[in-house]
């Protein structure tokens, strides 16, 4: 199945991913500030300047953390195998081959909050 981007019924919207920390003065001597992604979409985008104090208003969601599934210094990779995959009618279509090569691992999460 063939997908096209149909330009003209689109909408684009600006988006801009951004890392809110703790104030070190809000957090116990000795101890590591904690950290959490924000998505910023649309006005929103390159409002927040690093060292503001910020309040955010949207929803906290769940993502897999791809970013662990390669080893250190490796890029992550698929291939795209045509030949390998083939339906009843004996016609082949596209698949995506190569992640065996990353190794079994335990897919873990992440935390990500989307601001609106």
């Amino acid at each position: 199945m063939e997908f096209e981007l149909v330009a003209k019924e689109s909408v684009f919207q600006d988006w801009q991913k951004v890392r809110l920390q703790e104030h070190s003065s809000d957090i116990p001597p000795g101890s590591m500030p904690r950290s959490i992604d924000v998505i910023l979409r649309g006005d929103m985008v390159e409002q927040a300047k690093p060292g503001d104090r910020t309040c955010f208003t949207g929803m906290l969601i769940v993502v897999p953390d791809i970013v662990q599934l390669s080893k250190p210094g490796e890029k992550a990779q698929s291939t795209l195998d045509t030949g390998r995959l083939q339906r009843n009618e004996g016609k082949t279509f596209d698949g995506i081959a190569g992640l065996q090569e990353t190794g079994v691992k335990d897919l873990s999460y992440k935390m990500v909050f989307i601001a609106y």
